[in-house]
């Protein structure tokens, strides 16, 4: 599970990358990073130099710029996601906003596009804080595979589009995208991270109800959850698994 640190970092770095208009890609055999097809750097080297300005500016050794071809950048065969988060083809945006989530895309080091606007509208239109859906959404591209990415970004989905109205409609609190998002991350980190992908598959309707019955667990009128007399005002109280 990532540290609270861990995304903030993540999040710093995507966005110096951004600023600067490099774009990552991993270098050959997976050893390190090559930045915009120009600049081979190891990834330690890298966090430390844009989170903790260690040695020369890295970035500024970069005198390419983005590459326009697929085929001008190396090619591997590692289907993870990298830290760098492209939220728009042609451009790239130094603040993340719903809209350019929404509409964008996540590049992988072998230059394929994930494209967001895959997995429906509502998603998007219930992000609550677009900082924390970019953090969210690049820690899980970056720990699982591409296959596992998509069939958990399409999960997302089906919650959403199927059973969030009827959860909001009776807890009556607001669920943001980015926490239905960390609790799917959360579940299959927790249970199914040294499984294979067809056993994470024939997980799916499992994962649903755990995320039904987790938010559901967060009404206060919820009869099933366990009581305790508040010894100061004699009221009733209940706790939930946060």
């Amino acid at each position: 599970m990532p540290s609270k640190q861990y995304l903030n970092d993540l999040y710093k770095i995507n966005k110096k990358l951004n600023e600067a208009k490099v774009r990552p890609a991993f270098g050959a055999a997976g050893e390190g990073v090559v930045l915009n097809n120009d600049v081979a750097v190891n990834t330690n080297d890298l966090r430390n130099n844009l989170q903790h300005n260690k040695g020369p500016n890295v970035l500024n050794s970069v005198n390419k710029p983005i590459p326009t071809a697929h085929a001008e950048v190396n090619s591997v065969s590692n289907s993870k996601l990298l830290f760098s988060n492209v939220l728009n083809k042609s451009e790239l945006s130094a603040q993340p906003s719903t809209v350019s989530i929404g509409m964008g895309s996540i590049m992988l080091p072998n230059n394929i596009l994930i494209l967001l606007s895959e997995y429906g509208t509502r998603l998007y239109e219930i992000i609550a804080n677009p900082d924390s859906f970019e953090d969210i959404i690049t820690t899980m591209a970056d720990a699982f595979s591409q296959q596992t990415f998509e069939f958990l970004m399409k999960l997302a989905q089906e919650f959403v589009e199927t059973n969030l109205e009827m959860i909001r409609n009776t807890i009556q609190i607001f669920i943001s995208a980015e926490t239905i998002l960390y609790r799917i991350f959360l579940y299959v980190t927790k249970r199914c991270e040294s499984q294979t992908f067809s056993y994470l598959y024939n997980k799916k309707q499992e994962i649903l109800r755990a995320l039904n019955d987790y938010f559901t667990s967060l009404n206060p009128n919820n009869s099933y959850c366990r009581r305790w007399r508040c010894d100061i005002c004699g009221g009733l109280y209940s706790i939930c698994q946060l």
